[in-house]
């Protein structure tokens, strides 16, 4: 649910980035029906606090299982109008195509991850390589393009869309019963040494360096916000750009920049 809230707000602000004003309205429309849901599980709309060591910090209610299932019951039809809109316009297209390209060799020198690397020709989803949560059982597509373009990009993210919607119906349809956190000591202290973890954001690769020394206070984290490469490349970029497709391009990378000066 989260990477599609993340995905609605970047579809909508690149149509206003290449001048188009009733994709922005509808992409909100579907917006607020996640972060209602999101808010209904949470108790929060976007800055959760939900996930604890273990679980999380309630469960599931029973009128958020059906707000899902009624968005899941007309999302893959809008999400088609979106594309048709939006994605089937000419002059976006115009905007977009062979604009802000990102080779397959500079999306991997620069770091790159999530859909602006997938769009460059690169394979590469956390959740199906390195399986975390219940990843490793549900069925799923890793949309990939090879243009590594503006309109690359946007084509990726639509789908990732279309794939979260498919990866929450396996979700609520098995969400097993049970207890929703497991019994941890009020105090967490890891063993000295070194480890690193990711999951796949909506961004891309989010990491953690950690290195323990024994006690319950981390002697060194590293953050690896996605956001920030993202920002780099687009810094590879510009140079020679007409200023409306510098835009275009850096909002194309989807940076948020509460996650890259953290």
């Amino acid at each position: 649910m989260n990477r599609l809230a993340s995905h609605l707000v970047w579809y909508g602000p690149i149509g206003l980035d290449t001048g188009s004003m009733g994709p922005f309205l509808y992409a909100m429309r579907d917006r607020e029906v996640l972060l209602d849901i999101l808010e209904d599980v949470t108790g929060q709309r976007m800055t959760f606090n939900y996930v604890r060591p273990g679980g999380v910090v309630a469960d599931m209610t029973l009128s958020a299982e059906k707000k899902i299932r009624a968005f899941l019951d007309t999302f893959d039809q809008y999400l088609d109008e979106h594309i048709e809109i939006l994605g089937g316009n000419e002059i976006f297209q115009a905007r977009t195509r062979g604009v802000g390209v990102i080779s397959r060799e500079r999306a991997l020198a620069f770091s790159l991850s999530g859909a602006n690397l997938r769009a460059s020709g690169v394979g590469c989803d956390v959740r199906r390589d390195r399986p975390y949560a219940a990843y490793s059982e549900l069925d799923f597509d890793v949309p990939i393009a090879e243009e590594g373009d503006v309109y690359a990009r946007f084509q990726v993210r639509m789908e990732e869309m279309r794939q979260s919607a498919r990866i929450l119906r396996q979700c609520i349809d098995g969400l097993p019963e049970g207890d929703f956190t497991a019994k941890v000591p009020k105090v967490l202290r890891p063993p000295a040494g070194e480890a690193y973890a990711a999951v796949e954001s909506p961004r891309g690769e989010l990491g953690v360096h950690l290195i323990s020394d024994g006690t319950d206070t981390p002697y060194r984290m590293r953050y690896r916000p996605p956001a920030l490469y993202a920002l780099q490349v687009g810094e590879s970029l510009l140079p020679g750009c007409l200023l409306a497709d510098a835009i275009v391009t850096l909002g194309s990378t989807d940076l948020v920049l509460g996650e890259i000066d953290r």
